[in-house]
Order: structure tokens, then C-alpha cells, then sequence
């Protein structure tokens, strides 16, 4: 996992030449004046998705495999909890469909950090991520890029 202001994105170029393209597109695009939806970067290799929402609570954590997620908080903060997979156990199973495997654990250790707006999270398919809230909802607005791996 990996985050950081997107001010700082220079600082992980050359992780993988589509992580690269995301990072410049999180820069280079003015978000703010998107609806949410899906967007076309680069085909199925690199595409956006413009979520709106008001966080809520939720306790199970979430892995992808043919996806890295780059995060983008645009407008709005929500609390993230995270972990590493190794920890998540009661899986409901891999769903190929969406690329999404959750996992039942409300008491396993989970870490959390709050996304404000210029924040950005990289989560690889180790890091089980979710977000949440803590004690009232906030209007989010925020981009998550899919990354393929392969």
C-alpha cells in the first residue's frame, strides 16, 4: 500500500508504466467537473471510475486480483481501514465478475488513516482496504482508478 498527497506523485513513477499513466491522468484531469460514472484512460488496462457517496460503515475488508486500485480523494474525507490479506480470514469467496473478494473479520487487526482531499492510496492485491466512516456520513467525491496487473 502506498499513500501520500498527489503533489508527490513524481516520487512513484516507474513502478509500472500504467501506474504512471494514472498518476499523470489524476493530475491532468479536472475531476471536479466529471459526473460519477466509468472513464476510459487506456482500455481495460487502465480505466477511472468517479464515485459520489455518503460514507457509511463497513466492516468488511476487500481484495482484487486483476486490479490495483488507485484512490483519489477529490472532494470530502472518509476514515480507510486496511490490512494485509495474510490477516483477513472468513472469506466470502472470489467473484470474478466484479474482481472482488471480501472478507468477513470485524475484529482482525485492521489499521485505519483518514483521505482528504488530495490524498491518494495505491492498494496492490495483498492490501485488503475498505472505507468507513466514524461517527456521522460525509459527502465523498472521489476517483478510483483500476490498474491490471497483468
Amino acid at each position: 500500500m502506498i499513500y501520500d498527497k498527489i503533489s508527490n506523485y513524481k516520487n512513484y513513477l516507474g513502478l509500472s508504466s500504467l501506474i504512471d499513466t494514472g498518476l499523470r491522468a489524476l493530475l491532468s484531469t479536472d475531476w471536479n467537473k466529471l459526473s460519477a460514472g466509468k472513464y476510459e484512460i487506456s482500455g481495460d488496462k487502465l480505466y477511472a471510475i468517479v464515485q459520489e457517496y455518503e460514507t457509511k460503515t463497513k466492516t468488511a475488508l476487500e481484495v482484487h486480483r486483476k486490479y490495483i486500485d488507485i484512490q483519489y480523494m477529490i472532494q470530502g474525507e472518509e476514515k480507510l481501514i486496511f490490512s494485509d490479506i495474510s490477516n483477513c480470514t472468513n472469506s466470502h469467496g472470489y467473484d470474478e465478475e466484479v474482481d472482488a473478494e471480501f472478507f468477513g473479520d470485524t475484529f482482525l487487526p485492521v489499521n485505519h488513516i483518514y483521505m482528504r482531499e488530495g490524498d491518494f492510496f495505491i492498494f496492490f492485491p495483498n492490501d485488503g482496504h475498505a472505507p468507513t466512516k466514524d461517527h456521522t456520513s460525509t459527502f465523498v467525491k472521489k476517483v478510483v482508478l483500476k490498474v491490471a496487473v497483468n
